[in-house]
């Protein structure tokens, strides 16, 4: 791809090289070639599978790797790449274009460029699928196998025409080729199977694939394969050979006559394009006389094509297309879209469209027949007629009777849009005839269906009926209404259905008397305007000439109007009433517009006067309030407005005037202008302060020196008016701006500064807060410190905030001539917002003095209930040998005394800034608040808040020296006296409880005690005095346990003892009698035992209701000694059961221990005597 080289497109592609065979008649690829990859240029080689293609739209521009995008164009195309090209055009770019068309520039095509250019793409893709359906459809004749394995020479030929088996295969084929062939000749184009709609289109397919498979034929035998079998059949004199010799001439002979017609028949495209394409029935038409010449020639001059059978088909196929074109046509190019869903007239006209192509297509056929038979030599038109046009008569004239069924529809539904009222009852009639053909299940334009007849007939009924309705409403109508408009208005409605027959002589009646009816309107306008002449009534907020001209018109127009319709009928007006009731018109309407030209000329004769107001001045002052006003005559807006509304209803108007109005705008806009800056002016003078008056008269008189030139010189026809309301606007604007930020330096930085610091509280003393003693100074001192640094940084900001006023008012540019505001104003400015920040802070020390001694002097109640929480809290305690309060009462005073010297001393940080002289001075707040004799009243009462609840707390500790026994007696002494008198347990009962009683009073002494504002904490004393009483109580306790101690000890000791030895075993009498003996004293002691252990259990028991403190061990012994004896006695019982069980065994034992005994007994006796003492010679 060189610049201007060759070529502009390569091709890649991979298969076997062709080789040129038979002196260049074909090419084929040799047996058993590799395939290799190929470029080509597309020429010479045939593509038999996939090619990779590049193509460049400009040779002279060297491809370049940079651009190679843009300048190649490449991609692949497949074996079936007509078939690719077919599906693109007719499923893609002819959908989206179609879509996006109505989007398309109006100016860019007209509309027959654009359904040119639709039907062309839309050819193209037919064409492409035709040629496509072409090669699929061709005809294919076996290729012998056995051709291919002999040379093309005629030796070979000779060679294998000698061999048997060759020869038979190639018979057995070629007879194949003449059965195949002989099938294909014998059809012929009168055996094909087609609708009854078919079109010429298909006549024009079915030559083109005979023409196509023919020539397919023809060129298979061209081919080596084919060839090679004839000359080996030829040499071997097969009668095959023969045969097929026979149909060589038929193919040739039938694949010319196809030619032939092909190509006549190709002629007629263009003529058929319109009908083909779908076009207009004016479309088709006009293409009818080309069409006819075509077919005329066609016929005289085709060597095949000339039958009578062939031409009849064609014009049959032609008709079907006539058809199917209008029924698209009628059904707005879609068929699913009914014909009832369209506008009734719009059908009509295409009804009528298709019945006139319908027409002029026999009409074409006549002129062409007589053209024909007016040539003696020629042939003739003798065609049968009836089969041409009979389906186009009876569809022109089922068309004709969808002509007036849609027109009656067409009819009633435009009476329908009008909305009669009173019509419901004969449109439900006609609805329902309506939905009764709507609802029939056959195609209107099926002209073979008849039972439409039957149902038009029905319809017609219908509509009759509705007709003899309609005329019954019109009659009723006509009866009730009294005003020509209404009889003109329903006249109007009723046009759609004049033309019906049975309604044109009714209502020609009823318009006879609507006319002598408008006679008498126009008398009734006549007195009217003799009546209402003199003050004609006028619409509201139109001005008088206007009004009146309005009036006149609608005069002219309501005798008008009617009128221009009457004229519409001639018949009509010709009468002699007619001509009386003209002359009458005549005289009323030129009454009228003599009217209306005499209010005209006297308004023109009063614009002069109205003007002059445009002369005066812009401003002017009023004599009596002394204030500004605009000075703008309101007769010029009224002549304004007369113009406008003059001109808006067609009236002339005079130059003058119209000169004013012009001026509309500019006038309204300085009007609108100059008044806002006069009422912008007034609300910034109400803005001023009353305090910053004086220091803003300057100002004030500067602005009116800048408004003076419109009060004196300018009116409203000068020229620079624009210049001096910019002058004004710009002199408000900065007026506006000092006062604005002059009013908010004093509300929002001097006065909100004086309004918080007035508010301010230097002491923080809640309604349901106590305090004690310490809390409450270090808090008040820390808040009144810290409230004293807001007050001082509040004024600070407050005296900044009037130094910068005063320079803002001072700094302010004034005209020459015109004084700044004196210093004693100034002064008195200062003063006032110096007196000011003084009634703030003395508010403020006020108010806060106040909450103390609100807080101090408040008169709580006394008790534990409160409504409002006492000032202090403090301590009641038992300091030996007294009750004493902490911190003392003393304290308190001096802690409020504090606070108030705090609060005053806030005011010491404040200088007084009335003067610049004060702050040079040195001289505060805290001297000038110290005169103030309501603060040094407070102070006073501040200073004996304690005094007045001194006592009250002092009666209250009182009552508690009862209870000084408790830390003044002896214990010691006071308990060697009870022991003294040998106490029972009743009587460590009753001293206890004398000690229980009084933890008892304790307990009820209240938590709290409020005396005025002093809150008693009884909390401290009360656990003094439980602790004194409970050191009583303990001194008493302690030597009752231990006396109850030892007493516990012994029976436990007694119980553990008794238990040891009954567990030693019994094994003899002696064990027995041990037993026994144990067994025995538990009885004995069971009698008594209960009087052992109550006084234990009964000291114990005092103890514990005391709550006396004792070990676990101990305290637990006690609960247990109940349980102890009672398994003592189970440990008896089970010894005395363990030795009932042993009594026959010791019994037995016992008898012989006896006779054992005896038996000692007696030998002792007698070894006593043989042996004894007694025995003589020891």
């Amino acid at each position: 791809f060189a610049a201007g080289g060759e070529p502009t497109r390569l091709l890649f592609f991979r298969q076997s090289r062709e080789v040129l065979v038979d002196r260049g008649s074909a090419y084929e690829q040799p047996n058993g070639a590799d395939a290799e990859l190929v470029m080509s240029t597309g020429v010479v080689e045939h593509q038999k599978g996939r090619v990779v293609y590049f193509y460049r739209a400009q040779p002279a521009q060297a491809v370049q790797a940079a651009s190679v995008h843009t300048d190649l164009s490449f991609g692949v195309v497949g074996p079936n790449s007509l078939e690719h090209m077919q599906v693109t055009l007719s499923q893609l770019y002819m959908p989206l274009l179609t879509q996006a068309a109505h989007r398309w520039k109006p100016d860019a095509t007209s509309n027959d460029a654009r359904q040119e250019f639709f039907s062309t793409l839309a050819r193209s893709a037919d064409t492409i699928g035709e040629a496509v359906g072409t090669l699929n459809s061709g005809f294919m004749l076996r290729r012998p196998d056995k051709a291919q394995d002999v040379d093309s020479k005629a030796a070979a030929f000779s060679k294998a025409a000698g061999e048997p088996e060759t020869v038979l295969a190639l018979e057995r084929v070629v007879e194949e080729w003449c059965s195949e062939t002989e099938a294909l000749l014998a059809f012929r184009d009168t055996d094909r199977q087609e609708p009854d709609d078919a079109g010429p289109e298909l006549e024009f397919e079915y030559w083109r694939n005979r023409t196509s498979k023919l020539n397919g034929i023809a060129d298979q035998l061209k081919g080596r394969d084919h060839r090679v079998a004839m000359s080996v059949l030829g040499m071997a004199k097969s009668k095959v050979h023969k045969r097929w010799k026979g149909l060589d001439a038929a193919i040739s002979d039938a694949c010319n006559e196809a030619k032939d017609n092909s190509r006549y028949l190709s002629t007629l495209d263009k003529y058929l394009e319109p009908l083909v394409g779908g076009g207009t029935p004016a479309a088709v038409a006009e293409a009818l006389p080309g069409l006819m010449n075509a077919i005329k020639m066609m016929y005289t001059v085709s060597r095949f094509y000339n039958t009578t059978e062939r031409l009849t088909g064609l014009f049959g196929r032609i008709t079907n297309k006539i058809i199917s074109t209008s029924k698209l046509y009628l059904h707005a190019g879609d068929p699913s879209t009914s014909l009832w869903q369209l506008d009734a007239h719009q059908l009509v006209v295409r009804l009528r469209e298709c019945i006139a192509l319908c027409k002029a297509y026999r009409e074409q056929y006549w002129l062409t027949k007589d053209k024909l038979a007016k040539q003696p030599d020629g042939k003739h038109f003798d065609l049968p007629e009836e089969t041409i046009f009979g389906k186009s008569e009876r569809f022109s004239s089922r068309l004709g009777q969808l002509v007036d069924l849609f027109t009656t529809v067409g009819q009633f539904r435009a009476l329908a849009s009008h909305r009669v009222e009173g019509m419901a009852e004969l449109m439900s009639i006609y609805d329902a005839a309506v939905a009764n053909m709507i609802s029939k299940p056959y195609e209107l334009l099926d002209y073979d269906k008849l039972a439409f007849e039957e149902d038009r007939l029905s319809f017609d009924a219908s509509i009759r009926e509705v007709e003899r309705l309609l005329v019954r409403f019109i009659n009723a109508s006509f009866e009730t209404i009294s005003s020509t408009d209404a009889s003109l208005r329903v006249l109007q409605q009723l046009q759609a259905v004049l033309d019906r027959p049975l309604l044109k002589d009714d209502i020609n009646s009823k318009l006879v008397v609507v006319f002598h009816n408008y006679g008498l309107d126009l008398e009734t306008v006549r007195r009217m305007y003799e009546k209402q002449k003199g003050a004609p009534p006028t619409v509201r907020n139109v001005p008088p000439v206007t009004g009146a001209i309005t009036w006149a018109r609608q005069l002219m127009r309501r005798i008008e109007e009617p009128m221009l319709k009457f004229q519409a009928n001639s018949g009509l007006m010709n009468t002699k009433e007619a001509k009386k009731i003209v002359r009458t018109y005549n005289r009323i309407a030129r009454t009228v517009v003599e009217f209306e030209t005499l209010w005209h000329m006297a308004w023109a004769k009063s614009i002069e006067a109205s003007k002059a107001g445009i002369a005066a001045t812009l401003l002017i002052r009023h004599p009596t309030d002394k204030k500004l006003y605009v000075n703008f005559d309101r007769e010029i807006l009224q002549l304004i407005r007369e113009a406008k509304l003059l001109t808006r209803i067609g009236v002339a108007v005079p130059e003058a005037a119209m000169a004013v109005m012009l001026q509309e705008d500019k006038l309204k806009r300085y009007y609108n202008e100059l008044s806002y800056s006069l009422d912008q002016y007034r609300a910034v003078v109400a803005q001023i302060p009353p305090v910053l008056s004086p220091l803003l008269e300057p100002h004030l008189k500067d602005f009116e020196r800048k408004l003076h030139p419109g009060m004196v010189t300018l009116t409203w026809t000068s020229m620079n008016i624009d210049g001096y309301l910019h002058r004004v606007h710009a002199t408000l604007f900065r007026l506006g701006d000092v006062v604005s930020k002059a009013k908010d330096l004093v509300q929002a930085r001097i006065e909100r500064n004086m309004w918080a610091i007035s508010n301010m509280r230097l002491v923080d003393l809640p309604s349901d807060a106590s305090f004690t003693l310490d809390r409450f100074v270090s808090l008040q001192e820390r808040f009144v410190h810290e409230q004293s640094a807001v007050l001082s940084t509040r004024l600070r900001e407050a005296e900044e905030a009037v130094a910068g006023l005063m320079k803002l008012i001072t700094e302010y540019p004034l005209e020459p001539g015109i004084p700044g505001p004196s210093a004693e104003k100034k002064e008195e400015v200062r003063a006032y917002f110096a007196q000011l920040m003084y009634r703030a802070v003395l508010n403020c020390t006020k108010a806060s003095l106040n909450v103390m001694k609100r807080r101090v002097g408040s008169r709580a109640s006394g008790g534990f209930l409160f409504a409002e929480r006492p000032f202090i809290n403090i301590a009641v305690e038992l300091t030996i040998p007294h009750v004493s309060t902490t911190p003392s009462l003393d304290d308190v005073q001096a802690a409020i005394n504090r606070c108030s010297r705090a609060v005053l001393g806030a005011s010491k940080q404040v200088a007084v800034w009335s003067s610049p002289s004060g702050r040079n001075r040195g001289g505060t707040l805290f001297d000038e608040l110290g005169k103030d004799k309501e603060i040094v009243r407070t102070v006073l009462v501040l200073t004996g808040a304690v005094d007045g609840v001194k006592r009250r707390v002092l009666e209250h500790i009182e009552q508690f020296s009862k209870y000084e026994w408790l830390w003044t007696e002896s214990k010691d002494a006071a308990h060697s006296s009870f022991i003294a008198r040998d106490p029972s347990v009743e009587d460590f009962e009753s001293e206890l409880q004398r000690y229980v009683a009084v933890e008892d009073d304790v307990a009820r002494i209240v938590p709290v005690q409020n005396v005025g504002i002093i809150s008693l904490v009884m909390a401290p004393l009360k656990y003094s005095l439980r602790a004194e009483a409970a050191a009583w109580k303990t001194k008493y306790t302690q030597n009752l346990q231990v006396t109850a101690k030892k007493k516990l000890d012994l029976l436990v000791a007694w119980i553990d003892d008794v238990s040891l030895r009954l567990k030693q075993e019994i094994r003899d009498l002696g064990s027995v009698r041990f037993a026994m003996g144990v067994l025995k004293e538990v009885r004995d002691r069971e009698r008594t035992i209960e009087q052992d252990f109550s006084p234990v259990e009964e000291i114990y028991g005092l103890l514990a209701r005391h709550d006396h403190r004792m070990s676990r061990e101990e305290a637990d012994t006690v609960a247990n000694l109940s349980s102890l004896w009672k398994k003592l006695r189970r440990q008896a019982d089970s010894v005395a059961d363990a030795m009932t069980a042993q009594q026959t065994r010791l019994k037995s034992e016992l008898v012989r221990n006896v006779k054992q005994f005896a038996a000692d007994i007696a030998q002792f006796r007698n070894d006593w005597d043989s042996n004894g003492p007694d025995t003589p010679g020891i």
